[in-house]
């Protein structure tokens, strides 16, 4: 259970530094073209812009990434936390050792497909 929540959490984080990776990609893209610009001394308008839009973009598809790799990642354990948790009951409400394991799994099987 411990691993569960420890991915699910991480899932989170990840989400929440895509989220803040997209709402700072202005501020994040300036400052590194800022510095190119430092380091070569100076450069032409328009190369600069180019320069600026293309650190911005990298920062929106990359915080465009990651917030959907971790809410996904979140909605699947979410999901499969809640399904782990439909699985002891019905097998606590079974009460037949081993097999009862085998007996939700297909009980929880058969509701999905037939409610889809």
């Amino acid at each position: 259970m411990m691993n569960f929540t420890n991915t699910l959490a991480t899932g989170l984080m990840v989400s929440l530094l895509g989220i803040i990776l997209l709402f700072n990609s202005m501020t994040f893209g300036d400052s590194l073209a800022t510095n190119w610009l430092t380091d070569q001394g100076g450069s032409d308008p328009d190369h600069f812009n180019i320069i600026l839009k293309s650190y911005i973009n990298i920062f929106i598809i990359l915080g465009s990434v990651l917030f959907a790799f971790g809410f996904s990642s979140s909605a699947f354990q979410s999901s499969s936390m809640v399904k782990i948790r439909e699985l002891k009951n019905h097998e606590n409400m079974l009460d037949n050792g081993g097999s009862a394991f085998l007996i939700g799994v297909y009980v929880l099987i058969m509701k999905d497909f037939l409610t889809s």
